[in-house]
C-alpha cells in the first residue's frame, strides 16, 4: 500500500450542529478498520484539545501556513490509502483563498467537499443551545431574530463572525464558493435531515454513501445520542448566569457552564424552576415562512448535488421551548440567582 497515491480527498466541512462530533468520534474509533479498507482518517492535522477533528487543517488554511500544510499532505500521500477523509465543522468558515490553497495541496487529486444539510427549524434550536454553553445570554426570540437578519451567533470568534454572515441562513453561500473553487461536481450535499427523518444512523450512511464502503465498521458510539440539549429550565438559568457574568467581567466565558453544572447539584434551584412554570413559552420556526423562501430557492439550485437525490431538506415547522423573563420578578428569584452566580464565580476563580 505504501506506493499507492490517494485517489480522492473527502473533506467534511460541517456545518456546526449537524452531528459533526458524533461522526468524527465514530471515524476515529473505526480508524484501524477503515485503514484496512484503504480509507484513512488521519492523525495528521488532528486538534490537540479534542483528538478527533482536523482543526489544525482549518487554522493552517485560514492562516496560510504553507510549510505546515505541505508537510501534512506529504504524510497523507505517503499513507498508502486510496481515500483520505478530513473533517472539521469550522471549515464552513473558510474563505475562497483557503479553499484554493486546499485545491493546490491536493495536487490534482479530486477533492469532494461534503456539507450536511439540516433544516433550520431543527438546527436553530441546537445552535441557540450551543450559544448558551459558550457563554451567550440571548433569549431564543432574540437569537432567532439575529439569525434572520444575517448576524452570526454571538459565541463565534470575531474573525469567524466576519466570515460567517448569512452562512447559517443561506447555505448556498458556501455551496457557490465550493463550486467556484473545486467545480460543481466536487460538492456533495449530505441530506442530514432526510437521514434523521428516516431513522438512519449518520455515521453508517456516511460510510456507505460517501465513502462507498459496503458497510460501516462497527463502533461503540454508533446509534447513541451523546450530545443532547439541556432542559429548558437549566438553559434559562445558564443564560441568566452568563448575562450576570458578562456584566460583572465584560467577558463571555464558556467556563460559566462547567461551574453551573458543578454547583447545580449542590444548590437548591427548586424555587427558581417553580417560578418559571407560568412563563414557559414556545416560538415557532417554520421553514416554509416567506423569509425563508429566497435562501431555499437559492439552495434548491443545488438539488442535483444532494446525495441520493431529492430536496436539500423537507421544510417543516417546529416550536422551540424557552422561558419568558417574567419569572425574574417573583419573590426570591433574583436573590437566588445572585447567590448561585456568586458560587459559580467562586468555584472557578472568576470575578463575581
Amino acid at each position: 500500500m505504501s506506493g499507492t497515491t490517494p485517489q480522492r480527498y473527502v473533506v467534511h466541512i460541517g456545518p456546526m450542529k449537524t452531528a459533526s462530533t458524533y461522526l468524527q468520534q465514530c471515524l476515529k474509533a473505526a480508524r484501524a478498520e477503515l485503514r484496512a479498507q484503504g480509507v484513512y482518517y488521519p492523525e495528521e492535522f488532528i486538534a490537540e484539545n479534542n483528538k478527533f477533528m482536523h482543526m489544525r487543517l482549518h487554522y493552517a488554511l485560514m492562516r496560510n501556513r504553507v510549510s505546515e500544510l505541505q508537510q501534512g499532505f506529504a504524510a497523507l500521500r505517503a499513507s498508502g490509502a486510496h481515500t483520505i477523509v478530513l473533517s472539521c465543522e469550522h471549515m464552513m468558515f473558510q474563505r475562497p483563498e483557503g479553499f484554493e490553497l486546499l485545491r493546490e495541496l491536493a495536487d490534482g487529486t479530486p477533492v469532494e467537499i461534503v456539507y450536511f444539510s439540516r433544516r433550520w427549524s431543527d438546527r436553530y434550536a441546537s445552535i441557540w443551545n450551543q450559544t448558551l454553553l459558550m457563554g451567550g445570554s440571548q433569549t431564543f426570540p432574540e437569537f432567532y431574530l439575529s439569525m434572520l437578519s444575517g448576524r452570526p451567533p454571538n459565541f463565534y470568534p470575531p474573525k469567524v463572525k466576519a466570515a460567517g454572515v448569512q452562512l447559517d441562513f443561506d447555505y448556498a453561500v458556501i455551496w457557490r464558493m465550493v463550486a467556484q473553487v473545486f467545480g460543481r461536481d466536487a460538492l456533495v450535499i449530505f441530506p442530514y435531515s432526510t437521514t434523521v427523518d428516516r431513522g438512519l444512523d449518520i455515521y453508517e450512511v456516511f460510510c456507505r454513501e460517501v465513502l462507498g464502503l459496503p458497510e460501516a465498521p462497527k463502533v461503540t458510539l454508533a446509534g447513541e445520542k451523546l450530545w443532547a440539549s439541556m432542559p429548558t429550565e437549566d438553559g434559562e438559568i445558564l443564560r441568566v448566569l452568563n448575562g450576570m457574568h458578562q456584566r460583572a467581567t465584560g467577558e463571555q466565558d464558556a467556563a460559566v457552564r462547567s461551574a453551573f453544572m458543578k454547583e447545580r447539584k449542590k444548590f437548591d434551584i427548586g424555587g427558581i424552576v417553580a417560578a418559571m412554570a407560568g412563563d414557559i413559552a414556545e416560538t415557532e420556526v417554520d421553514d416554509a415562512a416567506p423569509y425563508f423562501d429566497p435562501p431555499y430557492l437559492r439552495m434548491s439550485e443545488f438539488r442535483d448535488r444532494v446525495l441520493g437525490g431529492g430536496e436539500v431538506f423537507e421544510r417543516k415547522a417546529k416550536n422551540i421551548r424557552h422561558v419568558r423573563s417574567g419569572y425574574l420578578l417573583a419573590d426570591g428569584v433574583r436573590e437566588d440567582l445572585v447567590s448561585l452566580y456568586a458560587r459559580v464565580a467562586a468555584s472557578v476563580g472568576m470575578a463575581g
